[in-house]
């Protein structure tokens, strides 16, 4: 299983929170987040692309939500 860590449009209510999907590939990771939130996403980061994002840009500031997993 692997971390991906999804980011929301800033017009959305979860807009300063990222969400951590634990699922099997990338796909499977963007499924879970259509079922839960719609199209209201806008980005997908594997955990060193987020760490990296995160350093990078300084969004020290973004809350998690709490992690969503893919069913076995």
């Amino acid at each position: 299983m692997h971390a991906f860590y999804f980011l929301f449009y800033p017009n959305y209510k979860y807009k300063n929170f990222v969400q951590q999907v634990i699922a099997e590939n990338k796909t499977s990771a963007i499924h879970i987040m259509n079922v839960s939130y719609s199209d209201n996403w806008y980005m997908i980061f594997s955990q060193s692309e987020f760490e990296s994002y995160i350093n990078s840009y300084g969004y020290q500031d973004i809350k998690p939500l709490p992690p969503l997993y893919e069913k076995k």
